[in-house]
Formats: structure tokens, sequence, C-alpha cells
């Protein structure tokens, strides 16, 4: 059942609607509970992650373990990964096509996990899918190929039945200092990917290409571009970015974020930054100045929706 008001375009929403189709493992695991001790959950999620999980749910899951952990296991899980290995469409699809369309806000796909670092980070964790780029290679550029196929697949046929504006790439694949993997190997093996996962370019249907990620990803920017993405998030201002020598150095690239996570609308104005200096989400220029809007206190939410709304009319 879709909440009622999902496609209203309430103002609050970052980037629009989400098309709920699966782009990862399909069927999913069952999950199921491992351990209870009272303050710790131990579990098996969707995805076939063990996380351990505080049983009053304040913070994020911490995984402990992980679906694929060599090429036997990966064997296995790969059957989960074919485009037709079961339901990745909801069972209302039908109806969400007409809702969507006739919607006045932009529609996505993608999102977490589906990135070619996101995704196999999920699968193997974050250090034994660096260490697969040394040890296994052939290995790691088979799991790209299958979720290469996979996307290009799925959502492809998405993009054919109905109006889809943006291509949602989801990735972390940077922290504090600087990328979690280097730039070579991300022209080694994630950019070939990236240059054909953009289904909406050759049959028309995506426009708009995003790519997400944490930290200071300055050293992978060009490679973005190369790549094809169009619109980059969110700029971690903690993480030393700045999205004003990003606009210049980039001047085509758009560009969404830029807020300080401590910043709070409801704060009084002394001791906070300077929203004009730090609140910078754009496109291109000609239609940075056409149709985003910039607001002296936004809230991150606000501003995001607002710029890849004008990215999508753009």
């Amino acid at each position: 059942m879709v909440p009622r008001g999902r496609f209203r375009g309430e103002p609050d929403k970052q980037f629009g609607n989400w098309l709920p189709v699966n782009g990862f493992v399909c069927p999913e695991f069952e999950p199921r509970l491992l351990r209870d001790d009272g303050d710790t959950v131990i579990r098996v999620n969707k995805w076939g992650t063990t996380e351990r999980v505080p049983a009053d749910g304040r913070h994020m899951p911490y995984p402990v373990g992980f679906p694929v952990k060599d090429a036997a296991t990966w064997a296995r899980l790969k059957e989960r990964l074919r485009p037709d290995s079961g339901p990745r469409l909801p069972p209302d699809w039908e109806r969400l096509k007409r809702e969507c369309d006739a919607a006045d806000v932009p529609a996505f796909i993608g999102g977490l996990p589906c990135g070619f670092f996101g995704a196999p980070r999920e699968l193997f964790g974050v250090e034994n899918w660096l260490l697969c780029f040394y040890d296994s290679p052939a290995l790691a550029h088979e799991v790209l190929d299958t979720l290469c196929d996979l996307w290009c697949a799925l959502f492809s046929r998405v993009a054919s039945e109905l109006r889809v504006d943006m291509l949602f790439i989801w990735e972390d694949m940077c922290y504090r200092n600087g990328p979690l993997l280097s730039p070579a190997l991300f022209r080694e093996f994630m950019l070939p990917r990236y240059q054909t996962s953009h289904p909406g370019r050759p049959c028309g249907g995506v426009p708009l290409v995003l790519a997400d990620t944490d930290g200071n990803c300055d050293a992978l920017l060009p490679l973005f571009i190369e790549g094809g993405v169009d619109l980059v998030i969110p700029f971690e201002v903690q993480s030393r970015m700045d999205v004003h020598a990003v606009r210049r150095r980039y001047p085509t690239l758009g560009l969404a974020g830029g807020i300080g996570r401590r910043c709070r609308r409801n704060r009084p104005r002394s001791g906070m930054p300077n929203w004009r200096d730090s609140a910078t989400c754009c496109g291109p220029a000609a239609a940075c100045r056409a149709a985003t809007t910039v607001c002296r206190r936004p809230s991150r939410s606000v501003t995001m929706w607002r710029s890849t709304s004008a990215w999508a009319r753009w």
C-alpha cells in the first residue's frame, strides 16, 4: 500500500518520488533473529548481512558478517542478482505508474544500495571489497558486470513504461580525508560501468544521473563527470568540501548540499555559518539562475528538493 500523499509532491521530499523497484538481492533473504541478550540484537537482514542492533533502536545497525566471503559464496548469491530472479516490480505497479506520471514532482530510480561501490560493500563489507580489487580482480569485475547487467535491464524497462527524471547512484565511497579507493582503481573498475549503465541516455528516458557519496570526493569528481554524472551530493562541509571552489572548477556540474550537519534551522542566528555561503545547490549556471532557489535559512531537504526539481525541468 502506498502511503497517503506519496505522489502529492510535498516540498520536504529530498528528490521527489522514488520508484520502489528492487534493484538488488531478489528474492530477498528471510530476516531472522540469531540472538537477543536484552541490550543487543543480532539478526540477519533481507540482504543476508548479519548485523548487531541496539534493542532500543537508538543507533544504526552495525554489520558483523556479510553474505559474500569468496568466489563460492558469490556464485550462490549471484543467482539473486539476475533480472529475472524474482518479482522486481511492486504488485501495485500499474497504479503507481499512473499516479507518478500525474504527479508534478520528479520521479527517480535507484538509490541505496544501487551503486558500483555501494552495492558490493553491502555484500562483501568495505574492507573485503577493497581487498578484492587487489586479491581477486577477476571476481571484482564479475561482480560489477553482474550488477551493471541487472540495472541496465531493470531500469531500461522502468524507463520505457513511465516518465523517469533521475537515476540515483548511491556510493558512499569517501571519508573525511578522501576516497576509500584511488582514482586509478575507480578508472579501472567503476568508470566502464558508469559509462554503460545509464539506460535512459540512449532510449531518452532518464535525463539526469545523480551520484551520492559522503566524505571528501574532490579526487573523484573528474571521473564522475567522465562517467556521465550530472549532479553530485552532498558535499559535506565537515569533510572540507567547498561547493564554491567546486563550482569554479566544474561550472557545468550540478551541486546539491554544502550545508553543515550541525546547522539547525531553529538555532539562533549568532554563531551560525553564513547560509548564503554554505547553502549552495545548483545545476549548470544558466539553469541555476533561472530555476533554482537558495533560501537564506533553508532546511537541507527543502533546498535539495527544489534543486532537483529545477534540474528535472531543465
